[in-house]
């Protein structure tokens, strides 16, 4: 098995309005998922993604080649009765900051792997790059260079909002933009 997986800051929302500029060309279906209180899945249109997420906060959304099977009671039965799909797993965003949103795969067959590589790779090129990790328990900082963030994660961190790690206490600072 092949995988995939790219890391970034945005918003969920923002996320979410990217991600069928990223799969424009490609004929797919997707499902979002919903893992609290409990677990849901539904079939969405790609273009339905925001006015969906608007509705109640997704967690988690899989693209693939249609047709998608919305039948799982949890997120790996899903991921089991859909092989081969695109992840995109969308950070949290709270008072205590913005989490990083994942975008992944996981597949055995080639065609896919292809297909997602070029969503993956224009995903990439869509973002802000390089940022400064810091560990505020320590107080130790490095440079991140590779870090990627969207343009609204940058206003969000002008306003305060700190840039967490997709997991613990790091947070990011991007580098400053032209």
């Amino acid at each position: 098995m092949t995988k995939l997986s790219l890391q970034f800051h945005a918003a969920p929302d923002e996320a979410l309005s990217l991600l069928p500029q990223w799969l424009q060309g490609m004929d797919v279906d997707a499902l979002v998922e919903r893992f609290f209180p409990d677990y849901r899945v539904s079939l969405v249109r790609l273009d339905g993604l925001a006015a969906e997420a608007q509705q109640e906060p997704i967690n988690r959304v899989c693209v693939g080649p249609g047709p998608l099977d919305s039948s799982g009671t949890s997120g790996m039965d899903s991921l089991e009765l859909n092989p081969d799909v695109l992840t995109m797993t969308l950070g949290t965003f709270n008072d205590q900051g913005l989490r990083e949103t994942m975008l992944g795969a996981g597949a055995d067959d080639p065609s896919a792997i292809t297909s997602w590589r070029k969503v993956v790779n224009r995903a990439r090129k869509s973002m802000l790059r390089g940022a400064w990790v810091l560990n505020p328990r320590t107080g130790a900082r490095a440079e991140a260079p590779k870090h990627l963030y969207t343009q609204g994660a940058v206003q969000l961190y002008k306003e305060g909002v700190t840039l967490l790690a997709v997991a613990g206490w790091n947070a990011y600072e991007p580098y400053p933009q032209d």
